[in-house]
Parts: C-alpha cells; sequence; structure tokens
C-alpha cells in the first residue's frame, strides 16, 4: 500500500516530488510514485462560515444588531468560497474531492501531513483530513524547518505520529474561533454604527491604536525651549564639540550666557587618556521581526515585500522556515550547521562552528530556531534588485556570527576637564583587526587626534538654544520591537532573557507569521499608512480609534495581551479550546455594553465629497473633519488640529460651540460672549478669540472689542 503526501501548497508538492528519489507520474491533481501519492491543497480550503450562514435563509440577509453579540455552541467549517460569486470556489472543490478520493482509496494505507511548519499549516491540512477521511488511517506529520531536498528525504524517513502536535493544532483552532469571534461581532457593529464598512479585529485594533497613541503624542506634542552650553573646540586642523551637562531654562537666558562666558575663561586641560583593545561581537542571528527591521532600516523595505521575499527563498530551498520568533539555534542543529559552512568553506568565506550561549541556547526557542541559510547557497550578486538585499543580509549575518576572526577595536577615550567646572570626554576608535566587520558593514574608525595628558585645549563656548523633540513616529523596526513585547517599559534596560521570557509566555500582539498580513491589511483598509519606514494613522484609522471608543470597545493591548497569554497556555497543554474561547467571548461581550449608544464618530465615515466636511483647512485647504473629541484636517502632512476640549477655552470657563470651531478654522476669530472676570466674578466680558494654525495644533489669543475694556489675554 502507497502512503498519501498532502501538501499545504501546489509548489510545496513539487518540491516534494523534485526530492523523492523515485519516478513520478503526473495524475490529475496528484502525483503517483512507487511508494507515494503526493498531492496538495491550495492553502486554505476550508473556513468558518459566516454569521449568516447559522441563521435560515430569508429574503433580506443585511446586517442587525438583533443577533450581535453571535457565539455559536460549535464552529462550522465550509469549503472556501469565491468571493467574486460568493460560491464554493470550483476549483478548490474539485482539489478537495481528488483529496477525499486519495485518503479513502484502498491503496492508501497511511497519510502524511506536510502542511507549512507552523500552527497554521497544521490547521490548513488537519481540516482537509478531519473533512475528508472515512477511515481512520494513521497520520503522519512531515515536519520541514527547511525545504532542501536532503531535508525533506531525511523528514520522510523520521516521520512523527500528528497527534505530537495536537496542541499545536489546538492552539491554532482556538486562535481562528477567536479571531472569528473578534471580527464577526465588532465588525458588524462597528459598521452598522458607522454606516459604511469598518474591519475591526483582535489583532489590527491594537496595532492601529498604538500607531494613532503615538501620532496623537506627536501632533500633540508642545517643544519646550532651553538653553545648552556648547565648546567648541580645536586641536591642531581638527574642529570638534563638546556639550555641557548642564541646561538652562528658556528663561534663564543670563545664566547660560554666564556659565559659558566661565568656561570659555577656564583652562580645559587633558586630564586622563585611557585606551584599551575591545573584542566587538557581531549581531544576533535573525528572528523574521529582526529580519523585517533590518531591511526596514536600510532600505526601507516594507513588510508585505520583505515577506514575500524571505517565503520564496524558503520555498526554493535556500532559507530555513522564516516565521520564526527566535534569533537562537538549538544544541542539536550543530551538525547541521557544520554542514553549511563546510559548503561557505569552500567558496572561500572564513568561517567555523562556534558554541556557547549566544548561539545555541534551546530555552529560547519554541518551534523554530534563527533564520540561517540552508546547504544550498545562493550567489546575491547574480539575484536582481530587492531578492539580492534580502538574501545577502541573511548570508552575511550568518557569515558574521561564525566568522573565525575576532573583531578587535582599539578605543581611546580622553577626559578634557574645565579646572574646577565640569569634567567632559570624548571617544574615538580604530578598527585593528575587523573580524566579522568584512561581512557586515564595516566599521569606519573614528580616529581621535593624539592627544598629551596636561596639555591646554582651545576652546570658546557659547549658550546655544535648543528645544525638545516629539517621540519619533514608529518605524517598521520599532513597531515590530513594540508588538513584540506591548508591556515592556523600557526595552532598553530589558535584559535578553526577560525579553525571551515574555515572548514564551505569548506577551505579543499577533505573531511572527501574522503581523505582516494584517498590518499590510491596515494599510489596505486605510486605517494606516507607511512611508519611508514610518507608519502614520490616517483620518480613518483616527475615526475607527474614535468610534470604538464612543461604543466602549476595550482596545488596550493588555486585553490583546491576554488573549495572546491564554493561546500561549492552549500550546503549552495547560489550558484548552474552551478555556480560551471562553476567556475572549467575555470580553466580547463587555464590548456591546452600548450597542445602543448613537455615536457622533458616524458622520466622519461619509463621503467628503458629498458635502459632509466640517470646512476646509487654513492651512493647506484639504477638508477639515468632525471627530468626537476634534476637529482635525484629513491632510496627514498638514497637522492642523482643534481639540473641542482644551486647556485655553477651559481655563476660561468657556465651552467651544461648533459655531466657534467653524470660525475658528475659516477666519481665525470667534467672540465669546458673557466671560466671567476672575478678579471680580460679579462681572461679564467679551472678548476676541483668535486661533494660529501654523504650527498644526491651535494655539490661542485674547482681543477685546474696541468698545471694550482691559487687555489682551495671551496662551
Amino acid at each position: 500500500m502507497k502512503k498519501l503526501i498532502i501538501a499545504e501548497k501546489p509548489s510545496l508538492c513539487r518540491t516534494l516530488v523534485s526530492a523523492i528519489p523515485e519516478h513520478a507520474e503526473k495524475r490529475e491533481g496528484y502525483y503517483e510514485t512507487d511508494s507515494y501519492y503526493i498531492s496538495y491543497a491550495y492553502g486554505h480550503l476550508f473556513e468558518l462560515v459566516d454569521l449568516e450562514d447559522y441563521f435560515p435563509k430569508t429574503e433580506n440577509q443585511k446586517w442587525t444588531l438583533d443577533n450581535l453579540p453571535f457565539c455559536p455552541a460549535s464552529f462550522r467549517f465550509a469549503l472556501k468560497k469565491d468571493p467574486k460569486i460568493k460560491k464554493t470556489d470550483p476549483d478548490i472543490r474539485k482539489q478537495f474531492l481528488c483529496l477525499k478520493g486519495l485518503m479513502n482509496s484502498e491503496n492508501v494505507g497511511s497519510i502524511i501531513h506536510c502542511g507549512d511548519a507552523d500552527r497554521e499549516g497544521e490547521v490548513i491540512v488537519r481540516l482537509i483530513i478531519n473533512n475528508g477521511q472515512k477511515n481512520d488511517k494513521p497520520v503522519f506529520r512531515l515536519w520541514l524547518p527547511e525545504q532542501t531536498p536532503g531535508t525533506i528525504r531525511n523528514a520522510l524517513h523520521n516521520l512523527w505520529p500528528d497527534a505530537e502536535y495536537d496542541n499545536l493544532f489546538n492552539e491554532g483552532l482556538a486562535r481562528t474561533y477567536i479571531d472569528w469571534e473578534y471580527g464577526i461581532n465588532f465588525t458588524r457593529l462597528a459598521t452598522l454604527k458607522a454606516g459604511s464598512l469598518m474591519r475591526v479585529g483582535r489583532v489590527v485594533t491594537p496595532i492601529v491604536k498604538a500607531i494613532y497613541d503615538r501620532e496623537m503624542e506627536r501632533k500633540n506634542f508642545v517643544p519646550v525651549k532651553f538653553w545648552k552650553v556648547v565648546l567648541s573646540c580645536k586641536k591642531g586642523d581638527m574642529e570638534f564639540k563638546l556639550n555641557s551637562k548642564v541646561e538652562f531654562p528658556f528663561s534663564e537666558k543670563e545664566k547660560a550666557d554666564q556659565y559659558a562666558e566661565k568656561l570659555t575663561k577656564a583652562d580645559l586641560i587633558v586630564t586622563d587618556i585611557t585606551k584599551k583593545s575591545v573584542k566587538q561581537q557581531p549581531g544576533k542571528l535573525f528572528s523574521l521581526s529582526k529580519l523585517q527591521g533590518e531591511l526596514g532600516r536600510k532600505y526601507k523595505m516594507s513588510m508585505k515585500e520583505s515577506m514575500s521575499y524571505v517565503q520564496q527563498f524558503y520555498e526554493e530551498g535556500y532559507l530555513t522556515y522564516p516565521r520564526t520568533n527566535t534569533e537562537y539555534l538549538a544544541e542539536n542543529e550543530k551538525g547541521r550547521i557544520e554542514k553549511i559552512l563546510s559548503k561557505l568553506r569552500q567558496k572561500g568565506f572564513d568561517v567555523e562552528q562556534k558554541s556557547g550561549k549566544r548561539i545555541y541556547d534551546d530555552s529560547k526557542i519554541e518551534s523554530h530556531s534563527a533564520i540561517t541559510p540552508t546547504e544550498k547557497i545562493a550567489d546575491p550578486e547574480s539575484m536582481e534588485g530587492e531578492k539580492g538585499l534580502v538574501y545577502s543580509t541573511v548570508l552575511n549575518r550568518f557569515l558574521a556570527v561564525f566568522c573565525s576572526e575576532e573583531c578587535v577595536i582599539d578605543k581611546t577615550t580622553v577626559t578634557i576637564t574645565a579646572s574646577g567646572i565640569e569634567e567632559f570626554k570624548i571617544s574615538g576608535s580604530v578598527v585593528r583587526n575587523p573580524g566579522f566587520l568584512k561581512y557586515e558593514n564595516g566599521k569606519q574608525d573614528s580616529e581621535l587626534p593624539k592627544f598629551e595628558k596636561g596639555e591646554i585645549v582651545k576652546h570658546l563656548a557659547n549658550a546655544e538654544e535648543r528645544e525638545t523633540k516629539p517621540p519619533a513616529s514608529y518605524t517598521l523596526e520599532s513597531l515590530n520591537e513594540f508588538l513584540k513585547n506591548p508591556l515592556s517599559k523600557n526595552k532598553t534596560s530589558e535584559s535578553d532573557d526577560e525579553e525571551y521570557a515574555a515572548i514564551l509566555a505569548g506577551v505579543e500582539i499577533g505573531t511572527e507569521a501574522t503581523r505582516t498580513g494584517i498590518i499590510d491589511n491596515a494599510i489596505s483598509s486605510g486605517y494606516i499608512s507607511l512611508k519611508n519606514n514610518s507608519y502614520g494613522i490616517e483620518p480613518k484609522g483616527i475615526a475607527m480609534i474614535h468610534l470604538l471608543s464612543e461604543l466602549g470597545i476595550d482596545v488596550s493591548v493588555e486585553t490583546s495581551v491576554e488573549i495572546s497569554k491564554m493561546l500561549k497556555r492552549v500550546y503549552k497543554g495547560s489550558a484548552t479550546v474552551d478555556d480560551a474561547l471562553e476567556a475572549a467571548i467575555t470580553e466580547i461581550k463587555k464590548g456591546f455594553s452600548k450597542k445602543d449608544t448613537v455615536v457622533s464618530a458616524k458622520a466622519i465615515f461619509k463621503d467628503n465629497k458629498n458635502g459632509n466636511a466640517f470646512c476646509k483647512c487654513p492651512k493647506c485647504k484639504s477638508d477639515i473633519l468632525e471627530s468626537p473629541k476634534s476637529y482635525y484636517c484629513t491632510n496627514k502632512n498638514c497637522g492642523v488640529i482643534l481639540w473641542k476640549e482644551n486647556k485655553y477655552f477651559s481655563s476660561l470657563g468657556y465651552k467651544m460651540s461648533k459655531t466657534d470651531a467653524r470660525k475658528l478654522l475659516t477666519s481665525g476669530k470667534t467672540l465669546a460672549k458673557n466671560l466671567v472676570s476672575k478678579r471680580d466674578p460679579s462681572k461679564k466680558y467679551d472678548a476676541y478669540i483668535t486661533a494660529d494654525f501654523s504650527k498644526g495644533v491651535a494655539s490661542f489669543r485674547m482681543e477685546f472689542p474696541k468698545n471694550g475694556n482691559g487687555k489682551k489675554k495671551s496662551g
């Protein structure tokens, strides 16, 4: 009897056929050898049915709030529908019938599950087997950390019962159920309230909220000016600057100038020169998020683009499985790594096997180790464009980690003291032995001039005007870091052990396997944007967050993390699918406590071209829209925003009306009547309030009518 191999995709099926050392005949929907039938799925053949499919068919299938929130007693799967025809995809039905026939054939004695080596792959193929097999034939798992012929042949001789992966399947199933519950219920609720399609999800919403919070923080940031004392120094032909640790408030210009003058008059003496040689370590091997962050930072490559390339390299057998959350290798992989190193040495690379917890650490691996090249070494220079950049980034990091030569840097630190006032340090470095730097961005020397202890350095100190800077927008790299551990308050002080303890406990938003697709969907849905490696919030994203806030729907990262932690417990076998589902449904039901609320955010989603804009922007002439908390410009590069609740109006005890807001935005001025005098509450007065939007966030002044009295009030 033959064995049936079910591959997740046609491309993997062809890879398997080419690796099996038997002649294969191509049939309709599968291949046949002396020992195997090798067939395939198209990824997801099955999907959870829609909410309406749980109810009797009626003529009117419009969305309503009547049956929300909906939590079925049991979930139902069906063959995937073609969105164009809203019926089962003919190709999917045909291929499933082919698989079903093979599974139940008398010629098949066992089934080999070859989904991708992750939870999604486990679910995809198990659903096919569970829905297609009539007999209880034994099922085995073909787990492929890489798709090279040698690895495939070895794995076929070392199969594990698929039951060994039950926890992985259960976690994947729980994740599928929970994400369906969040999406079905909250998307319908938000859409009905907004009057426009609003996709809401367990993972996408906190991602949009994180970007929203950061951009609002940037938009509302008020820079604070201060004085920084800077010493301009000269040593031979070299000019350099030393920054004083002392800063002065902007109102204390005189004190800053006095301190600068004091430093200028003082002798600037070289009091210490320290030299030492340091062995510099390369970066760690790549997890998927670290690799995507590196490619985004260096080449402005989006997550979707980089994921497409690394997946292609995996399927072609050049890289190991990419959707991994670790930067470490397992101890039992040393043999595999040695084979790769041997191939690289044959190509003239200076590499050697190494040991130690910096590379090999089983405690920091969940199911897949770090991304590495395979024995099938490619030449990145022969690849076109970005594809070569992706492969060379992984290959060069591998070469750097296993480089035979040590990287030695000579570092010099010079201490310069302004007698009895302040001490300064200046450092420089020279590469003595490049080591791994020849593979990864060779470090440029920053050599210092030759100082002598006791010499006096020529200098002049001045007070320079500076101002505080707003937090940076999320980049691909920093957003990935946030999503990997959103509860960490200070990632710079977090140890490696703490970081991985959080990862393995499920303290994350999304997973390495899902974040790319979810963030891409958030962009295509119009919630966020990615430009020059920086994420920005779009008007629809702002509106969505405001809408969910009005409805009292919890979009905090803490809630999302708690669900992720529960899913991780399912994977570890300490919780069941029902446990995870019950926790999620409890949160979902809380989100419907205000489902009858009439929301003001609804107007935001209407077509602005039909006259629903609040007014035109005073700065760029784009549309101004109203949200529950503000009036804001739809051009995100403009920044104009007028907050409904702001400190200036609050200080006057005056509530800004819609009419006031429109006047401020269109003419820059509105008349506020019956303001109460702070000196004499029995007296009232009228005043014009003017708004300046040149810096985005409104700044206000008060002007009195010509027949009024008193002075202008600024703010």
